[in-house]
């Protein structure tokens, strides 16, 4: 999505295989003044030169979604152009001006809207169901069907259907659970025959049960979240896999119920850096507490420090390998060390402590 506004001009894209928007800019400032003045959760801007738009940063969208609601509130103008001189320059509105000069000839959709998936295609309906003591519900496909080893209920519905009617009635087809809906999963996950909605549902201890004479589950089985990760990876269908993954951690980020003590990762970040850091370390450390609030989190240990890694990259603008101190500017405060940073430190201490903490929130 294009957006045109007083405090700049962005573009609002999901990337495949994520849950939350990359806000992409041509310039710097766009988004610097998005976050001060709309969008405080907003990640640090991430520069990526040699690109259309050479910067972006991320966010959630229920957090977009209250900025963009925000800045209809501000509409108290009556011409945009020239609020937007008075904002950002006459430079500025006379570019957005050629812009509204080249939309009119804008010509007719020629496509008409339809119910039909973003992605084409079936639609199927499904749920992530979590029980009293927030353990998820998995099933396991008779003969491993498409190389699925472990997976959430799921599929087409009937005729007449509606969405929540078609998603309860495939997780007791398929499971024997009776659940209830607590809310949707708003986005669409790409399968390999189907575009797939999912509900997250609740549902009683143990519920559930297999007919001996069911032709599509063998087992079904309640874990801990961190568990379940590990089964869906048993699934060896690549975008099966890559799918059911991403479900999970939609659910996780939505999910207000029972869950492991430790709820979110970037609890783990509370406080300063462990001790032997140096200043530098210190505000990365902080950066990525923020990242952590708002990025797909790692929910099994082996998770962790490849998100650590790619994000310290991000930042750091140079991978985590080696043993020499790096200085990064924009990570500069005060001190002898300020802006320091230290690739051994992290993989040696920080990263080793984020994985205790993890271990041992449980």
């Amino acid at each position: 999505m294009w957006i045109m506004t007083t405090v700049g001009f962005f573009s609002a894209v999901q990337k495949p295989g994520t849950d939350f928007l990359t806000i992409r800019a041509r310039a710097k400032g766009d988004l610097d003044c998005l976050r001060s003045r709309y969008l405080p959760t907003l990640s640090p801007t991430v520069s990526k030169g040699g690109t259309d738009y050479p910067y972006r940063a991320i966010v959630s969208h229920a957090d977009f979604a209250k900025a963009m609601v925000q800045i209809v509130h501000d509409i108290t103008y009556d011409n945009f152009k020239n609020e937007v001189a008075k904002e950002q320059g006459t430079a500025r509105a006379k570019c957005y001006a050629k812009v509204w000069s080249a939309l009119l000839n804008l010509p007719e959709a020629t496509q008409k809207q339809t119910n039909s998936p973003a992605h084409g295609g079936s639609i199927a309906y499904g749920g992530v169901v979590f029980d009293t003591d927030g353990n998820v519900l998995l099933r396991e496909p008779r003969s491993h069907f498409d190389s699925y080893v472990w997976t959430f209920p799921k599929g087409r519905p009937d005729p007449g259907e509606s969405p929540e009617e078609a998603a309860i009635r495939e997780v007791n087809e398929e499971t024997g659970v009776d659940a209830e809906i607590i809310e949707s999963i708003p986005q669409e996950f790409l399968g390999g025959t189907t575009t797939n909605c999912y509900f997250i549902m609740r549902a009683a201890k143990g519920a559930g049960h297999v007919p001996p004479d069911d032709k599509e589950t063998q087992a079904i089985r309640w874990v801990w979240p961190e568990e379940a990760v590990r089964l869906l990876r048993q699934t060896t269908n690549p975008k099966g896999q890559q799918r059911d993954l991403a479900v999970l951690r939609a659910a996780l980020r939505l999910y207000s119920g029972p869950l492991p003590p430790r709820t979110t990762f970037a609890s783990l970040f509370d406080g300063r850096a462990p001790y032997g850091c140096a200043r530098g370390d210190d505000a990365l450390w902080g950066c990525l507490r923020e990242l952590a609030a708002i990025e797909p989190e790692p929910i099994s240990m082996e998770e962790i420090r490849p998100w650590v890694a790619r994000f310290f990259e991000k930042i750091v603008g140079q991978p985590m390998v080696g043993y020499d101190t790096l200085f990064v500017p924009a990570l500069g405060t005060y001190g002898m060390s300020g802006g320091e940073v230290s690739p051994k430190y992290w993989q040696e201490i920080a990263i080793p402590e984020l994985e205790v903490r993890f271990r041992t929130a449980r």
